[in-house]
């Protein structure tokens, strides 16, 4: 295992990546290209405006997905754990109020690059509430390490839970 845990230093996971989210981000940064080479071809009064306009669309797509979403990481470090999507989004989810992390096919919007993913979630008010959803490429050993850091979290080896 890389990147074990010494003397509370800091441990990173990526997060796992699903090989049709790769597909479906690169079709989504390439169709515009390739709608405007097609119009290049056949629109030889516009062709190169039709060109130019496709592919600055194909530019801010990639932009947007990188912005967004290049690199997916989790750090676990100084009591929390810390959850990093491209340039962007910051979520950070102190160990101390999680009351349970369990697998989940959640399809909303989060920072995973996989629909393998856990839900992390904190007590709020004395209510268990979603922080956030994750797809750390390994699930099991993210899990345990938190267990390991607080040892009110009980790992039965599917799911972490706050012992009562």
């Amino acid at each position: 295992m890389s990147n074990m845990l010494k003397d509370n230093a800091p441990k990173e996971f990526a997060s796992k990546v699903d090989s049709w989210l790769i597909v479906l981000l690169a079709i989504a940064a390439l169709y515009p290209i390739g709608i405007g080479v097609f119009v290049l071809i056949t629109d030889h009064k516009h062709g190169m405006a039709g060109f130019l306009a496709t592919l600055g669309s194909s530019v801010i797509i990639t932009l947007i997905v990188w912005l967004l979403a290049v690199p997916v990481r989790y750090t676990v470090a100084d009591g929390q754990v810390k959850v990093r999507a491209g340039k962007l989004i910051r979520v950070n989810v102190a160990i101390k109020d999680i009351v349970e992390v369990s697998p989940s096919r959640n399809m909303i919007s989060s920072p995973a690059l996989s629909m393998d993913r856990l839900a992390i979630k904190v007590n709020k008010s004395g209510n268990a509430k979603l922080a956030v959803l994750i797809s750390p490429e390994e699930k099991s050993e993210f899990m345990i390490l938190l267990s390991k850091i607080d040892s009110g979290l009980f790992y039965d080896g599917t799911k972490l839970t706050r012992k009562s």
